[in-house]
C-alpha cells in the first residue's frame, strides 16, 4: 500500500501461485450383460427379497410428493455379495486380474493403469487506487483497480495402451491390452486483464448507496484440466466408451454489475436490499467426442458379421455370433474355446482389417466450454436486528435468482440450462453476551436443475425444495484466553432430500441422514 498525503492511496502486489496435482488409478471390470453361466449356479438364498419404505421415515406419500396417488415399488432384493464374489471367481474366468489373481477383486497397483500429473502456474498483477471525500454534506469511498492474470497449464498422463479388440460375449466386446501405456504431454494457456470499480457514498445520515462494476473469472476444476484419455475396456456392438479432461479449458468469465442500498439504523442492526446482474461466458460442460483409434476395429461390423446376418435374418448377438463360429472356424480371428455343445459354441471373434472390419467408435465424455452467453440476475434482501443491549437478534435474509437458460422438460436433448441455481433463504435467532455465542438457524433452498444427464442421455434431474434447522452454542472460558467450548446440531428435526426427473413422481434418490450432533473445545493462540 501506497499512501499519498490528501489524495487517497495505492494498493498493489504480486502473486505467483504452483498447483500440483498427482492422480493414478486402475480398473478391473468383469461383467457380462449377455449373462454368463447357466441359470441355477447360484444359489437363490444369497439373494433375498426385502421391503424399501421401512428404510426410511418418510411415508409413501413423501416417496410421491404428496400426491399420494403414486406408490413406489417397494421391494427389493439384497444379496450376499461375498458368496456371490467368491463363486463367479471360482467359475468364470476374466481377462483382467486385480491383487487375487481374478476379476473379482480391486487392484492396488494403480501406476500401472492411469498416471496423471497436472501444473498449473498462474501469476497475477493488481494495483487499485482508493479515494474518499465529499460532495457536499455527503461523505463517499471510490475505488478502481486493474488485474492481471496469466495461467499455464502443463497436463502430463500415462494411460492403459490398447491394440486389438475381443467380441467376448453377445453384448460385449473386450479391449485388448497392448502391455504398453500411452505417454501423452498437453498444455493450455489464458490471460485476462480484469477491471474492477467500486462507488459507495451516504446520501443521508446511516443510508449508503453502492455501485460496482467488475470483471472476474472462475477456473476448471482440477479434475476438467487433466490429461490423458481413458477407454473403458469393454465396448458393446454400437460404441465403446471413455473418459478425457481437457488443459485447453478457459476459465468461466463474468461481468458483474451490482446496485445497494443500505439503512443502518441502529447500532448493530440494518435493512438492505440489492440487485446484481451477471453477464458469463465460457460455461463448461460436458459433451461426447466421437473418435477412432489405429488398430481398435470392431468385429461385429465387418464382412464376417454382414454374413452371418444375411444368413441368418436376424441381429440377434448370440445367433450371429454362433453362425460365425460354425461357417467361419479356420478364419484366424475366430477362436473356439468350447466346442462340447455344438449348438452353443464357446468362445471370442478378435476385430481384424483382414474381414473389413471398421474401427470401433469410441464416445468420449470431455468437459469444453459453452460458446453461448449466459444471463444471471437477481435480488438479495436482508434484515438484522439487535434488541438493544439485551444480546437478543434476528437476521434474515432471501436471494432471487433468474436466469435465461433453463431446462425445457419436454425437449429430449440436451440444452444449455444452468445448474445449481435456485432462490434461498436463511432465518437466525442469535444470542450474544457474557461469553456465550448461540445461534437457531433456518435454512431453505429452492428447488433447482441438479444434472442435465443421469449418467446417459440427456435426462434432467432436480433436486426439490429443501429446509433444515441447525443451532450451535459456545462459550469463550474466561479463565483461559482463547478457549471455547461449543455444542452443534445440523438439520435437528431430521429432515430429507428428494431428487426427481422430468415428473414428480420420476423419484431418482430420496436421502435421510439424520441429525448430526457435536461437541468440543477450540483455542486459538
Amino acid at each position: 500500500e501506497y499512501l499519498f498525503e490528501d489524495a487517497g492511496s495505492i494498493d498493489f502486489g504480486l502473486a505467483l501461485t504452483t498447483v500440483n496435482n498427482h492422480s493414478q488409478s486402475v480398473n478391473v471390470q468383469r461383467n457380462d450383460w449377455g449373462g454368463v453361466g447357466s441359470p441355477g449356479d447360484l444359489d437363490d438364498a444369497w439373494f433375498p427379497a426385502d421391503t424399501i419404505h421401512d428404510k426410511f421415515s418418510a411415508n409413501g406419500g413423501d416417496f410421491s410428493n404428496g400426491t399420494g396417488t403414486y406408490d413406489i415399488l417397494n421391494t427389493m432384493f439384497v444379496w450376499d455379495f461375498a458368496s456371490v464374489r467368491d463363486y463367479a471367481a471360482a467359475n468364470y474366468s476374466s481377462s483382467v486380474a486385480g491383487d487375487c489373481g481374478n476379476g473379482f477383486c480391486p487392484s492396488t497397483d494403480y501406476a500401472s493403469d492411469v498416471d496423471r500429473y497436472t501444473e498449473e502456474e498462474s501469476t497475477a498483477v493488481y494495483v487499485q487506487y482508493n479515494y474518499d471525500g465529499e460532495i457536499g454534506d455527503m461523505p463517499y469511498d471510490f475505488h478502481v483497480g486493474l488485474r492481471y492474470e496469466q495461467t499455464d497449464v502443463t497436463s502430463t498422463s500415462a494411460v492403459a495402451g490398447y491394440n486389438g479388440t475381443s467380441w467376448v460375449g453377445d453384448t460385449e466386446i473386450a479391449l485388448v491390452a497392448s502391455g504398453d501405456r500411452v505417454f501423452e504431454t498437453q498444455k493450455g494457456d489464458y490471460d485476462y486483464l480484469l477491471p474492477n470499480l467500486n462507488f459507495n457514498i451516504e446520501v443521508v445520515e446511516d443510508v449508503k448507496l453502492r455501485a460496482a462494476y467488475s470483471e472476474t473469472i472462475g477456473r476448471p476444476d482440477y479434475v476438467s484440466i487433466q490429461g490423458g484419455t481413458v477407454r473403458g475396456t469393454l465396448a458393446n456392438q454400437s460404441n465403446g466408451s471413455g473418459s478425457s479432461g481437457n488443459p485447453s479449458l478457459l476459465p468461466l468469465e463474468s461481468q458483474n454489475y451490482d446496485l445497494s442500498a443500505e439503512w443502518y439504523y441502529a447500532p448493530s442492526s440494518y435493512v438492505s436490499v440489492g440487485y446484481f446482474y451477471k453477464d458469463t461466458k465460457n460455461f463448461i460442460s460436458n459433451t461426447n467426442v466421437v473418435t477412432t483409434y489405429d488398430g481398435i476395429y470392431n468385429p461385429a461390423s465387418g464382412d464376417l458379421y454382414q454374413a452371418a446376418l444375411a444368413a441368418t435374418g436376424s441381429n440377434d448377438a448370440g445367433t450371429v455370433r454362433q453362425y460365425i463360429f460354425e461357417n467361419f472356424a479356420d478364419n484366424s480371428a475366430v477362436n473356439i474355446t468350447d466346442a462340447s455343445d455344438p449348438n452353443n459354441l464357446v468362445g471370442t471373434i478378435e476385430g481384424s482389417s483382414a474381414n473389413n472390419d471398421e474401427l470401433l467408435e469410441f464416445f468420449i465424455d470431455t468437459p469444453s466450454n459453452s460458446t453461448r452467453n449466459s444471463v444471471i440476475d437477481g435480488w438479495e434482501f436482508a434484515v438484522q436486528h439487535f434488541f438493544g443491549e439485551t444480546g437478543f437478534g434476528v437476521i434474515a435474509n432471501y436471494t432471487i435468482v433468474n436466469s435465461d437458460d433453463k431446462y425445457d422438460n419436454f425437449l429430449l436433448e440436451d440444452q444449455p440450462a444452468l445448474v445449481g441455481l435456485s432462490d434461498t433463504a436463511n432465518a437466525v435467532l442469535v444470542y450474544e453476551n457474557y461469553g456465550f455465542q448461540a445461534r437457531v438457524a433456518y435454512n431453505w433452498r429452492d428447488e433447482f436443475l441438479n444434472s442435465r444427464g443421469q449418467g446417459t442421455g440427456a435426462n434432467p434431474q432436480y433436486t426439490e425444495a429443501y429446509s433444515q434447522i441447525d443451532l450451535s452454542v459456545s462459550y469463550d472460558i474466561e479463565q483461559v484466553e482463547g478457549l471455547t467450548v461449543f455444542f452443534e446440531g445440523l438439520n435437528i428435526t431430521e429432515e430429507y432430500t428428494r431428487v426427481h426427473g422430468r415428473a414428480d413422481e420420476q423419484v431418482l434418490n430420496l436421502t435421510e441422514t439424520g441429525a448430526r450432533y457435536s461437541i468440543g473445545a477450540r483455542y486459538t493462540f
